[in-house]
C-alpha cells in the first residue's frame, strides 16, 4: 500500500524531496502533481460557493451533497489524525479546522491546502514553495487567522 501511495517511487524514495523538480513536476498525474498558483485554487473553491466572474461551479445542493460526511478513522497507511471525508472532499475536522463548520477542501502534501465555506461564500488557498513535511502547521496557521476575521 505504501508504495502504491508513493506511486511506487516513480518521483524517489521521499515525495517531500521531489516536490520542486522536473520528475515531479514534468509528467501528468492526476492527484499526484496539481500545478497551479494559490490564487487560482482560492478561486476555483470560491466559484464551488459562490459567484466568481459571474460562474459558479456548485449549486446549493450539490455542495450539500459533496460535504455529507461519509468517512472517518484510520487510513490505509499511518494513524488516525482525525481527517473526515466527504465525496472527494475532506471536510471541517479537529486535525483540518479550515475556516470552521462546514468548510470543505484538500490538503497536499508539504502543507498546501485548499477550501470553501459556503455560509460566507470564501474560496481559500495555501501554497508552501518550499515542503513542511508531515507535521507542517503553517496552513492551519493560516486558518486561524482566517476563522478570527469572520
Amino acid at each position: 500500500m505504501e508504495r502504491s501511495m508513493l506511486m511506487d517511487c516513480a518521483y524517489g524514495p521521499d515525495i517531500f524531496t521531489s516536490a520542486n523538480t522536473r520528475d515531479l513536476l514534468g509528467p501528468e498525474s492526476p492527484a499526484v502533481n496539481v500545478v497551479s498558483s494559490a490564487r487560482d485554487l482560492a478561486r476555483l473553491f470560491g466559484a464551488t460557493v459562490s459567484h466568481v466572474q459571474g460562474v459558479r461551479l456548485l449549486s446549493a445542493g450539490e455542495v450539500e451533497e459533496a460535504t455529507r460526511r461519509l468517512s472517518s478513522g484510520k487510513p490505509f497507511i499511518g494513524p488516525d489524525k482525525g481527517d473526515i471525508w466527504g465525496t472527494g472532499f475532506m471536510l471541517h475536522s479537529r486535525r483540518r479546522l479550515m475556516a470552521g463548520p462546514g468548510s470543505f477542501g484538500h490538503d497536499g502534501a508539504a502543507g498546501q491546502l485548499a477550501f470553501a465555506q459556503p455560509s460566507s461564500g470564501l474560496g481559500f488557498a495555501y501554497q508552501a514553495t518550499l515542503p513542511g513535511g508531515p507535521e507542517d502547521t503553517r496552513a492551519e496557521v493560516l486558518s486561524a487567522a482566517v476563522r478570527r476575521c469572520l
